[in-house]
């Protein structure tokens, strides 16, 4: 959830640079006018819809039909501060979602020893079968379907007991963090703050596939989140100083 701090000036400021650009005069009515003819044509909705959102919607043209592009952009700068409800109970399934970094490293990895001993005895098997291993064994074990997956756990538990403590793969990680993404795009009432946090996270990216920055981009997605209609020194501070970007570039060592 954005404090207040992120929710004063930086959101007008953003209303004037990203809304409408060609038809802003069309979407904004005087004061105390109601909504114009113009901001309600399906031509305006749909501009609108376009710029803030992920695709308009029956639902988001309706409303934006009745209220006028001016209201419903500034709804979308100033949404309700509560629970987007809806889109929570279809986050929920995702658990490793609400995780931190080091709750998901305790978890879902693989500690480097085991993880060069999997890869080894996965790439000993295959080769035994005439077939070529992936390179991750997270990625492998999630390619194969239930039945051979379920054995496969069930055979690297015995040959390493270590990995009898671990609740998912690595690669459950990475999924639910696809699958966040697109059901947040899709469903969330309050698009203005997806798209621009995936603008901001889209322009500091991070590789997910480089050592524990998969375990990290949670955390590192939530500092954007929070930043992205902040001041821009803030955000880029954040992003600097997250773990995820300091291992992305090294900086670590």
């Amino acid at each position: 959830m954005k404090t207040a701090h992120f929710r004063t000036a930086p959101r007008l400021v953003l209303a004037a640079l990203v809304a409408l650009q060609g038809v802003a005069l069309l979407a904004w009515a005087e004061p105390g006018a109601g909504p114009s003819k113009a901001s309600n044509d399906d031509s305006t909705a749909i501009h609108v819809l376009n710029r803030l959102t992920f695709g308009p919607t029956q639902a988001d043209l309706a409303r934006l039909r009745q209220v006028g592009a001016k209201a419903w952009i500034e709804a979308q700068l100033r949404p309700p501060t509560g629970t987007d409800t809806a889109l929570a109970s279809r986050l929920a399934p995702l658990t490793t979602l609400s995780m931190s970094a080091a709750e998901l490293r305790e978890k879902y990895e693989i500690p480097p020893n085991i993880r060069q001993q999997v890869q080894k005895a996965r790439a000993e098997k295959d080769a035994a079968m005439g077939k070529d291993g992936a390179p991750d064994p997270g990625e492998r074990f999630e390619q194969m379907d239930a039945k051979a997956r379920r054995e496969e756990r069930e055979a690297m538990k015995k040959q390493f007991p270590e990995l009898a403590r671990l609740e998912g793969t690595p690669q459950q990680v990475i999924n639910e963090l696809q699958a966040g993404k697109v059901l947040r795009a899709a469903f969330a009432e309050r698009q203005l703050d997806e798209v621009m946090a995936d603008f901001w996270f889209n322009h500091f990216n991070v590789f997910a596939r480089k050592g524990p920055v998969e375990f990290m981009i949670g955390d590192y997605e939530r500092g954007i989140r929070d930043r992205s209609f902040g001041k821009f020194e803030d955000l880029l501070v954040a992003v600097a100083q997250s773990p995820a970007m300091l291992f992305y570039l090294d900086n670590w060592q």
